[in-house]
């Protein structure tokens, strides 16, 4: 799965790279009414733009990753806290059986007596 994820992720920059390599006049980009920049070709401008996007969405990826690891580090503690929990309710189940076997001995043997 992981060689065909970087396959395409390999199509789609030669896709781009075509694409921009027809696109070579040169361009005027402006930024904002006093911002330009004049005579840049315009393949430059296309993988700029392309690799600021990709780099945008791995940034996005990660941020993804952060929450969902941060996620399963709470339900990790959640289930520790419920065996935990669970072990308990065990033992004090145990221990109360225990001391009423303890005590119907005790009643039978005084009621032999």
């Amino acid at each position: 799965m992981h060689y065909v994820i970087w396959a395409l992720r390999l199509i789609i920059f030669l896709l781009v790279l075509l694409f921009a390599l027809k696109n070579t006049e040169p361009v005027s980009v402006r930024f904002f009414s006093d911002v330009a920049v004049n005579n840049i070709p315009l393949i430059v401008v296309l993988l700029v733009t392309f690799f600021l996007g990709a780099l945008f969405a791995y940034l996005l990826a990660i941020l993804v990753r952060i929450k969902k690891n941060r996620q399963v580090s709470q339900l990790k503690s959640e289930i520790a806290r419920l065996k935990k929990d669970v072990n308990s309710t065990k033992d004090s189940k145990y221990s109360a059986a225990a001391s009423l076997s303890d005590k119907t001995s005790d009643s039978t043997a005084i009621t032999k007596v």
